[in-house]
Parts: C-alpha cells; structure tokens; sequence
C-alpha cells in the first residue's frame, strides 16, 4: 500500500483526509533509548542521539519498500516506524541487532518493540499515517494519528502504544508476546 505524503506540514497535518489507515497486517516498530534524561543529564546526550539516530537508519532499511520511502520517524531518544506486511521479520531482527549493539558497544539500555496495528484496532484506535515530503524524493514520516478513545497524535500517549502488544525480539524464540513497556 503506497503511503499518502503530506507536502504543506501546517495546511494538511491537522486533516485525516491526507493520511491512511494502516490495516492489521501492519505492526508499527518502536525503539526508544531507556532513561535518555538521565543519560544526558550524566553529559551522555550524543550517545542518546547517536543510538536513536542508528534506529532511524537501520529501520529504515528494514522496513523498506522498492519505490516507497521508509515510513521510519525520529523521535528525540528514539524512533517510530510503520512497517508493512512482510518486512515484520526485517524489522525483528533489525530491533534486536540494534538492542544489542547500543547495549554492548554503546552502553546505551535499548527497549524495543514490535506493535501489530491489530492489536490497536482491537483496542478501537485506528492509526492513521502519511509521510512528509520534502519534495526531490526525500520524505520522513510515519506522522502517525490514532483516532478512538480521545484521538491525537499517537506519538503524545504511549498508552496507545501500549494497548497493543509487542513481540520483543529475544523473546519471540520463545513464543512469548508481552506488553510493551513504558515509562
């Protein structure tokens, strides 16, 4: 499913008819670097930076599509990334590889996860998405909605997020889908 691109951030950002709704094929994988405030405040914040921004770049690669941008988001201490049907195994492994390394080679806590919109749908919230196009073929996004139980932007509550649940890489050997975590 071709993404919808947002091309005026503050005429169209507001309106859902500039974005579409992610069925329950989709998951949504999320990274987010544990205590990032603390680490900054510790003088840390370039590795917070650094290990976020590795999130965005390996993701983007996993999840993507021949003739589509990456549906992959920056958010600060980590990242968002709409992930289509198929690419749920790339972006497993890409999770764990990066959990991994930021722990190992950066000394940076990780915590990953993998959300099945499903499990949102279930929840009533339809997650929304289009990406933001900067025009010469470069674009970012998800810029991801939720509507159902109050609406907003999904990235404002991870509540949302953890509505559903996430299958953690090291985990799923096992079987085992556990919530996602939040703090």
């Amino acid at each position: 499913m071709p993404l919808p691109s947002i091309h005026d951030f503050t005429a169209e950002a507001a309106d859902p008819a500039h974005y579409a709704a992610l069925d329950g094929d989709w998951s949504l994988a999320v990274a987010d670097v544990v205590a990032s405030t603390r680490l900054a405040a510790e003088g840390r914040h370039r590795d917070v930076n650094f290990v976020a921004a590795a999130v965005v770049a390996v993701l983007s690669e996993a999840v993507r599509e021949p003739e589509q941008p990456a549906a992959c988001q920056f958010g600060g201490d980590g990242a968002i990334a709409a992930v289509p049907p198929g690419r749920r195994a790339a972006a497993e492994q890409a999770l764990a590889a990066l959990a991994h390394w930021a722990a190992t080679e950066m000394d940076v806590p990780l915590r990953v996860g993998l959300v099945p919109v499903r499990a949102l749908l279930d929840e009533g919230l339809e997650v929304l998405v289009a990406l933001q196009d900067f025009g010469n073929g470069d674009a970012f996004g998800p810029v991801p909605r939720a509507r159902g139980h109050g609406g907003g932007r999904l990235g404002e509550g991870r509540s949302a997020l953890a509505a559903g649940a996430a299958t953690r890489p090291a985990d799923r050997a096992r079987g085992r889908v556990l919530p996602l975590e939040t703090r």
